[in-house]
């Protein structure tokens, strides 16, 4: 059977550098938003492959359908206990491994329509430091429309190499009060039952099914 893969840096908690306290938070997904829908993520995304590591994937699992630069592919379910292995040694030399790119991206640009930035760029760069926590498989189903990537007949599985951000107390305080992000209790996190479906914050905000920790 073939699947389409999908390998993400996540970063859905937010330490306080100058108190060791720590958050659930998450982030409103840009393209949901425009629709009028209001969905919140975590920090993250695709990794991307290296040209290195797409050679890799084709050649030793036939990969096929890449999307962009990313590492969402489609290959055969027989390669996929092999495919996780890969994924789950983290080496620079075929796709990144961590999400710095990503929060740099996300927290310095206004992709969200009438939302300012959450911090600039400069901040970003300068303030966060990143920590690893853990590498989960996303919770499957068969069936189709369970993810954004299960299309054409063909369902998903995914793996998830999960963060977080060690940020001063300033930089969280700015993150409080932008309405691009939303601070999420554990309860509320437990909603999505660790990725298996869509959770929903107290308010009806829903979340992503990819918020697990």
């Amino acid at each position: 059977m073939k699947v389409r893969v999908s390998i993400g840096n996540l970063v859905p908690r937010v330490e306080v550098l100058e108190t060791g306290q720590e958050f659930f938070v998450g982030i409103l997904n840009s393209g949901a938003f425009k629709k009028g829908c209001r969905l919140v993520q975590p920090v993250g995304g695709a990794a991307h492959l290296t040209p290195v590591g797409r050679k890799f994937l084709e050649q030793k699992f036939n990969a096929t359908d890449f999307h962009k630069s990313d590492a969402r592919f489609v290959a055969d379910d027989s390669h996929l206990e092999e495919i996780f292995s890969f994924f789950t040694n983290r080496d620079p030399q075929y796709f990144e491994t961590d999400p710095t790119r990503e929060i740099r991206e996300e927290l310095s640009t206004e992709e969200l329509l009438g939302i300012p930035s959450v911090i600039t760029a400069e901040e970003a760069e300068k303030t966060i430091n990143i920590a690893f926590g853990r590498t989960v498989r996303q919770p499957f189903s068969d069936q189709l429309g369970t993810s954004p990537l299960a299309v054409k007949g063909i369902p998903s599985r995914r793996m998830f190499h999960l963060f977080k951000m060690i940020a001063p107390r300033e930089i969280v305080e700015k993150m409080g009060v932008s309405e691009a992000i939303t601070f999420l209790s554990a309860e509320e996190v437990a909603t999505t039952n660790g990725g298996a479906n869509k959770g929903a914050t107290n308010n009806g905000t829903i979340i992503a099914d990819n918020f697990i920790w």
